[in-house]
């Protein structure tokens, strides 16, 4: 920690560009991807409930600020000024928005405190697994699959499956999932990117 802040202040002193860590929750549906973001973070972000409540990627930018007092947070969400107690019910709000549909476009949330690393957090949609047999529920599903794959695929990207804590880690259902959307380029084509069939090598379970 020491030694990623000493070059953060070099960064900002110096000019050089430092690649800032991109991690990707992915998982099934209720997995607990957005739990495990709040307790990553310390407090809360986002609502939960059950089934379906992320509707679109999220994507939390942290930003050390170290010109910020203890205890305090700058929040934006889609640019607009947001107080931390108020964060859960706008992004709430955001997602039913949305419907009973999926965006690919993600909602921006920037928090900005002093000791906070500087970090890029994708809160993904939960990977459908066994979708009903209607049209509607196969259309959302592969919408969520070919989203996902978009960030599975981008090497950038350090992924982080979640899953239910009673799950063995090696009778994953997401775990051939994301295998599929890093590899199947049949299935998904024309993403702009490869196939990355060491995800597994990067991954974190």
């Amino acid at each position: 920690d020491d030694l990623y802040r000493t070059l953060i202040r070099a960064q900002h002193k110096y000019g050089f560009d430092l690649q800032v860590p991109r991690l990707v929750l992915l998982g099934a549906e209720s997995a607990g991807k957005t739990s495990l973001l709040e307790y990553l973070l310390g407090y809360s972000v986002a609502f939960k409930q059950g089934g379906t409540a992320t509707r679109c990627p999220t994507m939390l930018t942290l930003k050390g600020n170290e010109a910020l007092g203890a205890g305090v947070r700058r929040i934006t969400a889609n640019d607009e000024s947001v107080e931390a107690r108020g964060l859960a019910n706008y992004i709430k709000g955001h997602m039913a928005r949305l419907g009973d549909g999926f965006s690919d476009e993600p909602m921006q949330i920037v928090v900005e405190a002093a000791g906070i690393p500087d970090l890029v957090i994708f809160d993904l949609p939960g990977l459908i697994v066994n979708p009903p047999s209607e049209p509607k529920a196969q259309r959302n599903a592969e919408q969520v699959a070919r989203m996902a794959a978009r960030y599975v695929r981008d090497p950038q990207n350090i992924l982080l499956v979640v899953s239910k804590c009673k799950e063995r880690v090696t009778s994953l259902d997401e775990i051939p999932m994301v295998d599929d959307l890093a590899t199947n380029d049949h299935r998904y084509p024309n993403l702009g990117l490869g196939a990355r069939p060491d995800w597994k090598q990067s991954a974190l379970f």
